[in-house]
């Protein structure tokens, strides 16, 4: 009778260990898809930034000009009075 209980036990011993390994297993997954998401995310985050940050170069160049034209006017004013 020894000799099934220990059949037994070790049987109950690989089923609980083969549930663990699939449970991490299952995590295992879980995480990466998750890191997967994560770093497209950042990758759509940087793409979105690039683009507001040439908006704003953009932008810049423009006041630049702007304040180029108003200077030259305000110049041209002040010669005038």
């Amino acid at each position: 009778m020894v000799g099934a209980n220990s059949v037994l036990t070790t049987k109950v011993i690989r089923e609980n260990t083969r549930k663990r390994f699939t449970e991490v297993a299952v995590a295992v997954e879980e995480i990466g898809n998750s890191m997967t998401l994560t770093l497209k995310a950042l990758a759509e985050g940087k793409q979105d930034i690039e683009h507001l940050a040439s908006e704003v170069e953009v932008s810049v160049d423009n006041g630049t000009e702007v304040t180029e034209k108003l200077e030259k006017a305000l110049i041209s004013i002040i010669r005038s009075i």
